[in-house]
């Protein structure tokens, strides 16, 4: 869809200024790869969970690296979704909505694509398989 009205733009654009519609045609091209490059990120950027540490990623985001000693409790994800702009917890979803949720003994730092960094005490986040998830991290 986003193609066809690009195209549309593009030609009643050019009828009253071909400059500024080969202009928003190259910013709508541009657009267009960095979604492309953003789905992406979602599928080669993954949640990891090693011996010591974990690393949060939501494509190219957020990225969280935490101590595994750090984490106070895991658990699935129940109550409203949080807003996006809200402090605690730090919402780590794409479309849909967050599976787990994470608190912290204390608070940990999470960077932004941009080096934006914010500090939380609790994550939620959205992992394919939450059950397997929080196996993985074995909180006993």
């Amino acid at each position: 869809m986003a193609v066809l009205e690009t195209l549309v733009v593009h030609v009643l654009l050019l009828h009253w200024s071909p400059r500024i519609a080969w202009t928003v045609f190259a910013l709508d091209l541009y657009g267009a790869v960095w979604m492309v490059a953003a789905a992406r990120a979602l599928i080669l950027r993954p949640v990891l969970v090693g011996p010591r540490m974990v690393l949060l990623r939501m494509g190219l985001s957020w990225t969280v690296s935490i101590d595994r000693d750090l984490i106070a409790d895991a658990r699935m994800f129940t109550g409203p979704r949080p807003k996006r702009r809200s402090i605690d917890p730090l919402l780590i979803a794409s479309l849909g909505g967050p599976s787990v949720l994470l608190r912290f003994h204390e608070p940990v730092v999470a960077t932004s694509m941009w080096g934006r960094r914010k500090t939380v005490t609790s994550i939620a986040l959205a992992v394919d398989n939450p059950a397997a998830f929080l196996r993985s991290l074995d909180l006993r």
